[in-house]
Order: C-alpha cells, then sequence, then structure tokens
C-alpha cells in the first residue's frame, strides 16, 4: 500500500475545504495531539504527510505549521511550512508559548 493510500485511509468521510479535517488515525496525546501514522516501519506525523502529498514537496527541517491551531487538523488548506523562528513566532501570537508574562494567580508555599 502506497503512502497516499495509507494516509487517505484516516481522512474523515466528509472533506469541506474550510473545516478542519480531523485524523481518523492514532493522535499522540503525549506530544501535543498530532495525528500520526506508521508507514514503512516509520513513525510519521499526519499534517506533515498530508502537506507533502498537497503540496508535493518535502518538507525536510522545515516544521508544518497549522492555520487553525488545530494539532490533529490534516487539512492542507490549513497548513503552511515555517522556520523553527517561524513556529516560535507563531506559537506566541497564538498564546500557546510560555513567555514568562502568563497572568494567573501565585500560590506560594511555605514553612
Amino acid at each position: 500500500m502506497s503512502l497516499v493510500e495509507r494516509f487517505s485511509k484516516y481522512l474523515p468521510d466528509t472533506l469541506n475545504e474550510n473545516e478542519c479535517w480531523e485524523w481518523q488515525g492514532s493522535i499522540n496525546y503525549k506530544k501535543g495531539g498530532y495525528g500520526q501514522l506508521s508507514y514503512n516501519n516509520k513513525s510519521l506525523k499526519a499534517h506533515r504527510v498530508s502537506y507533502e502529498i498537497y503540496y508535493a514537496e518535502p518538507l525536510g527541517n522545515l516544521h508544518c505549521l497549522h492555520r487553525c491551531d488545530n494539532p490533529s487538523c490534516v487539512n492542507p488548506l490549513h497548513l503552511f511550512s515555517g522556520t523553527n523562528l517561524d513556529n516560535i513566532k507563531d506559537k506566541v501570537q497564538k498564546g500557546r508559548c510560555y513567555t514568562g508574562n502568563q497572568k494567573g494567580d501565585i500560590i506560594v508555599t511555605g514553612k
């Protein structure tokens, strides 16, 4: 079975280009909730596979970022490539990265 065939098995039944395509296969909850699939004895991130299939270009060392900010989405129209710095800026802009300026109550425990 080709990678495209294997990937396609885990797509939702209905694909609307404006909506997230929630990955129907395995999800790695320990590493951010990204979809994953096994191919040729390798574990691959489903959103990266989607990007590479749709855009027909390998990501190499680039990151695959989500416009929708939904880690389990594999809709290629919601994905874009970027450097590590782009990924960090995207996280900070969307409020998903610890910046040292988080608001909340400070709980002090003592003796």
